[in-house]
């Protein structure tokens, strides 16, 4: 499990919510999710974030996104809607102290998730990493918005 997800929660009563809803029925806990965990039933997890202190378990920090990425791939193939289009990627990301890393999954030939290398998207700790990590999030957002 990650420690935050950012969720794509769709306008009352619209078609996607309304497929979202179709979709719940007919797939394990009536989750659109591979949690059924609260609101991560009827909302798309759109982001995720893991956190870990300060230069200790990146490996495992790592290990934990891919986990969870993998099963998010696994839930989304699971009798897939053809009314939703494919998406190219998973996003998340990694906090480790002030840094922020940008992280991201895709499934190859195959169809087996692959965790790709991380990309610094910014920090808290100078005003120019802060507003780097604001411009990423902001980047992120729209791109969950817009693609997602």
């Amino acid at each position: 499990m990650v420690d935050f997800c950012v969720i794509y929660k769709p306008e009352r009563g619209s078609p996607v919510e309304r497929a979202i809803e179709e979709i719940c029925q007919t797939r394990p806990a009536q989750s659109i999710n591979h949690t059924d965990l609260g609101d991560l039933c009827k909302r798309p997890i759109a982001l995720s974030i893991e956190t870990k202190r300060p230069n200790i378990d990146r490996d495992n920090a790592t290990l934990q996104m891919g986990t969870w990425q993998s099963a998010q791939w696994r839930s989304l193939q699971h009798k897939r809607s053809p009314s939703f289009r494919p998406i190219d990627f998973l996003p998340g990301i990694i906090v480790q102290g002030h840094d922020w890393q940008f992280v991201a999954s895709i499934l190859d030939e195959n169809d087996k998730p692959v965790l790709l290398k991380g990309v610094q998207l910014g920090g808290t700790d100078s005003e120019l990493r802060i507003y780097s990590l604001i411009l990423g999030l902001r980047r992120l957002k729209r791109w969950i918005m817009e693609d997602y």
